[in-house]
């Protein structure tokens, strides 16, 4: 949790939510203080309106990337992109203002170097839908992972429907 926190705070980006504030209760419970987004996540308008044009689902994807390439920029990779985690929101005249949300399983990158940071070998993040192959197979990730999930993000978009069904197989 506060590691989210700690790098939410740190992302300044339209297109991304804004978090203000973090910290503990005295009780020890953890809070965070983020902007109110009032609107609908990006799986609750397929859900409701189905199908998006074209033209809506192109413009949702570039303003989705605009608050990736900031997220990318800063080092993290966001290893969760999904429709679920992207809000649309009303800006002035704008009814499908992207915000990107939930930075949970986000990893920052190392600052200095070529490639990303060790994790615990076998860790597994993301949903299963979206998630890359690398990221599926518990190896290293880094920003190229996230536009993968976003490839399928829009995949799903222009098709209402995820570009690889989940089987359950035993």
């Amino acid at each position: 949790f506060e590691r989210e926190a700690r790098l939410a705070i740190s992302l300044d980006h339209p297109n991304l939510v804004r978090v203000f504030l973090s910290g503990r209760l005295p009780d020890g419970r953890l809070y965070i203080v983020m902007e109110l987004l009032e609107g609908r996540s990006l799986a609750e308008e397929l859900e409701e309106s189905g199908l998006l044009s074209i033209e809506r689902a192109l413009i949702v994807i570039m303003k989705l990337c605009a608050g990736l390439g900031a997220v990318h920029s800063a080092g993290i990779v966001h290893r969760d992109i999904k429709p679920e985690n992207v809000h649309l929101v009303k800006r002035g005249a704008d009814d499908d203002f992207v915000k990107l949300v939930d930075f949970g399983i986000a990893r920052v990158l190392e600052s200095e170097g070529m490639g990303p940071t060790t994790t615990q070998s076998g860790r597994v993040f993301g949903t299963a839908t979206y998630i890359s192959p690398e990221a599926a197979t518990g190896d290293e990730t880094d920003q190229r992972s996230d536009i993968y999930s976003l490839g399928i993000t829009l995949y799903e978009l222009l098709a209402l429907r995820p570009a690889f069904e989940e089987t359950d197989r035993h």
